[in-house]
Order: C-alpha cells, then sequence, then structure tokens
C-alpha cells in the first residue's frame, strides 16, 4: 500500500490511455446535468459497443480481454434470483443478510435467498441504497438523498446537495454520520445522521493531486472493519482510503490491459469489502468481478466478462449500465446483473 500521489507514473498512465482507452468506451466530457442525469451519454465519433472487437483507432482486439484464464476463476454460482423490476441499478446486503436492490423508482427488499419481504416507494430513479440495522433506510434518489423508516415513511430528506449532483453510493460511519459519494460533483459528502450538511470532500488535491476523477456516474464507497471509507476513485483507476474527516491513508490500483489491474475509461465502478478485509471489484466496458487481497493485490476471478452476456451486447441508446456487488456474512458474493435486471450469487469451495 502506499500514498495517493497522482504524479506517480504519469508516463504509464498516459500511455496506457494513449494506447488502450481509444478502442474502449469513451464517455462525452459533459457537465452532470446533461450527463448523468438519466445515464444517457454522448458519444464522441467513431466510438463502439462496451465490449468492442477490433478497433479501428487503436489496434487492440477487445474481444481478446474479455477471456480470462480459467485457472484463475476460483468462485462459482450457487443462485439467481429476479430483482421483480425492468431496470435495476444498485445493490445493498445489510447486517441481517437482508438484500436491497434498488431501481425503476422503488427499493425492493429480498431475503438471502431471493424471497422477496417488501417493496419501498421512493418517488423517483434511484442510484443508491443503504440501510442502519434495519431502521432507517437511506435512498438516494438524484441530487439528494431521503431517508426512510422500515415501512417506507419519510423520515428525512437532505434536500439537494447541488446543482450538479447526482449521488451513487451511501455509507453509514461512526454516530450514524451518513457518507455520500457524489458523481456530478466529485466528492464525498459528510452528513449528520438528520440529515445536515457537515463538510464535503474532493479527494487528495495535496501536493499535486488531481482529487476524484471521475468520468461516468459511477462512484462507490464502503467502510472497511477499521473505520477507513474507500472510495473508487475510476478516472484514476484506484481505490482510496479515506478516515472520516476527509484525510487519505492509503490507496492501491492501476491503470492495465492486463487481468490484475483495471482499463477502460473508468474502473472498478463498484467495491465491497469482504469480513477478512479483502476487496471485490465489479468493472465495466469488460464485465467482470474480481477479489484482490486487503493490500490490493489481485487474487482471483469471481465471474468473468463471458458471464455477463446482456452486458456484453451493444446498450441501447447510450444507457450506461453496470455491475454492482455486495458480499454476505458467510462471505458470499453477491452480484447485480443489470444487464438481465437478476441477483446472482457467488461461492468459493
Amino acid at each position: 500500500m502506499k500514498k495517493s500521489r497522482r504524479d506517480e507514473n504519469k508516463q504509464s498512465r498516459r500511455d496506457f490511455l494513449r494506447k488502450g482507452m481509444e478502442g474502449m468506451l469513451a464517455f462525452g466530457a459533459g457537465g452532470a446535468a446533461g450527463v448523468f442525469a438519466d445515464d444517457t451519454i454522448r458519444p464522441k465519433p467513431g466510438n463502439h459497443s462496451a465490449i468492442p472487437n477490433a478497433s479501428p483507432t487503436s489496434g487492440y482486439d477487445m474481444s481478446k480481454l474479455a477471456e480470462v484464464d480459467p485457472a484463475l476463476i476460483r468462485y462459482r454460482e450457487k443462485g439467481r434470483f429476479g430483482c421483480d423490476m425492468e431496470e435495476s441499478v444498485a445493490l445493498w446486503i445489510d447486517n441481517g443478510d437482508l438484500v436491497y436492490v434498488c431501481g425503476d423508482e422503488c427499493v425492493n427488499v429480498f431475503d438471502r435467498v431471493g424471497r422477496k419481504r417488501t417493496t419501498l416507494k421512493v418517488g423517483g430513479r434511484p442510484r443508491a441504497v443503504c440501510s442502519v440495522d434495519g431502521d432507517r433506510i437511506l435512498v438516494a434518489v438524484g441530487d439528494r438523498i431521503v431517508i426512510l423508516d422500515s415501512e417506507g415513511g419519510v423520515l428525512s430528506d437532505t434536500g439537494s446537495l447541488g446543482e450538479r449532483s447526482v449521488v451513487t453510493s451511501i455509507a453509514v460511519g461512526g454516530e450514524g454520520t451518513i457518507f455520500a459519494a457524489d458523481a456530478g460533483e466529485k466528492c464525498i459528502w459528510k452528513i449528520s445522521a438528520d440529515g445536515k450538511v457537515l463538510s464535503k470532500n474532493r479527494g487528495d488535491t495535496e501536493g499535486g493531486g488531481v482529487g476524484f476523477v471521475i468520468p461516468s456516474p459511477f462512484f462507490d464507497i464502503a467502510f472497511d472493519a477499521d473505520g477507513l471509507l474507500w472510495a473508487t476513485n475510476t478516472g484514476e483507476h484506484r481505490i482510496e482510503a479515506y478516515n472520516e474527516e476527509g484525510e487519505i491513508s492509503r490507496s492501491w490500483g492501476k491503470p492495465t490491459m492486463a487481468i490484475e489491474g483495471f482499463c477502460g475509461c473508468c474502473n472498478p465502478v463498484n467495491i465491497s469489502i469482504l469480513n477478512d478485509g479483502r476487496f471485490v471489484t465489479a468493472e465495466k466496458g469488460l464485465p467482470r468481478v474480481k477479489v484482490y487481497s486487503a493490500d490490493g493485490e489481485f487474487e482471483c476471478v469471481v465471474a468473468p466478462p463471458n458471464s455477463f452476456p446482456g452486458l456484453m451486447r451493444k446498450r441501447p441508446a447510450g444507457r450506461m449500465r453496470a455491475l454492482d456487488v455486495a458480499v454476505n456474512s458467510d462471505g458470499e458474493v453477491y452480484v447485480l446483473d443489470t444487464g438481465s435486471s437478476q441477483v446472482r450469487i457467488f461461492v468459493t469451495d
């Protein structure tokens, strides 16, 4: 593990982006309101599908990157269940192993094997959900967080967090403090338990750091057992740890076409942390799920790209879809396959 400094390996990263990125999905540079509001992107001329074959601009055959050595795949699919919604977006598992899936204009709650418990209507398209001991359910809807009780009644609302805000992930720290990853404002908000904004963190901007680089509406956060808040700095292909005061502690990750790193414009898009501190990561473009050690060393693949045919196909009208991941108390990996709107459960022998 090492301190985050964006000037590290600038040349190698520049070469990676120049050579490989042209063949991957490129994102327009428009503002959050136009680019993120409904997950519609403005493609640049010559853009290809999320998993293109030979790229006329880069010369890379991206279909080769979708191939994974079977020896690296150490999980198997145990089961799956439908989300009971047309367009699923995000996944969360609470301490009691209840599974929350948000999408359409609701949050569906299931037990660990997929039996539906309840549906909570949220009056807008949710992008993230998080529960606090089953008593409070936090739902990100556009530019704000709505706080619900277990029956779906509204307890409070943060109000708009900013003109460009697109809240994409929520985590709860000490004393019920809420942390919200905002892909539009490119920051992490710190919010009191009753919904009042306390501060915001724009990432590591000291010593030449560029802060959070979030080119697309995917920006995830999760707490580890030591109370560090880990964030996906997707444009930097890194995962970074911060304390609750917003000070960076360490980071890991690198841009590479090889399986041990992250490729595309902005990955990993989502993460979850196992009880032993290891990381489960999800990527888009090449939709795959992997496991890394607590120190950020690649360990294995949970599911390769060909496990997700619905995400391997060209998406309609520029809609952005990506995998989400969560883990239960037994260390089983739950993957939200937004291509089929199913939750799929992976286990290791």
